[in-house]
């Protein structure tokens, strides 16, 4: 069972082609889930391993790009 993490762009970041308005999906093996919302932080690593922004789950910031992200759903 996957579980997907939901990180919507609120504010276009040109130099990763990342654009307002996207959504871009996290998979996470439901094995790998840790307990009690840590979930966010193997969300927070592989988005910074795929684009090399690193964000905050709870307040969804970069140090790069402060505000453009939400973490929107977990399906």
């Amino acid at each position: 069972m996957v579980q997907t993490y939901i990180i919507r762009v609120r504010r276009s970041i040109r130099e990763v082609g990342l654009v307002e308005g996207m959504s871009i999906e996290v998979p996470i093996r439901c094995g790998l889930t840790p307990r009690h919302g840590e979930g966010f932080e193997l969300v927070r690593r592989m988005f910074m391993n795929k684009y090399g922004i690193d964000i905050n789950a709870k307040y969804a910031w970069s140090p790069i790009w402060p505000g453009c992200f939400d973490i929107e759903e977990v399906r």
